[in-house]
């Protein structure tokens, strides 16, 4: 694959990881909000008083819970562009050896 087209693939998948990101936060947002919030979080210790010191991981997995398809779309997306990113950096680096 040559870069252009790595260069264009990196493009795509950008709009699509900020769009599923933004949805997915937006419900992860409820979290805090809810009366029986500690009984929805996972990693966060059960010491924890207010609302605002919730993990990060406990948010996603709420968003996991509620919109998976979303949340699900968003992370495939993001291993995707580190992928493509890795791989358009090796073939610029390769072409800078030639």
């Amino acid at each position: 694959m040559n870069v252009i087209l790595k260069g264009v693939l990196l493009l795509l998948l950008l709009p699509i990881f900020g769009y599923t990101l933004w949805l997915s936060s937006w419900t992860a947002s409820y979290l805090p909000h809810l009366e029986n919030w500690r009984e929805s979080v996972v990693f966060t210790p059960q010491t924890v008083v207010e609302p605002a010191d919730i993990y990060v991981i406990d948010y996603y997995l709420y968003a996991l819970q509620y919109s998976p398809f979303l949340t699900i779309v968003c992370t495939l997306s993001f291993l995707a562009i580190l992928i493509v990113l890795f791989f358009l950096v090796k073939g610029v680096l390769m072409m800078g050896k030639a």
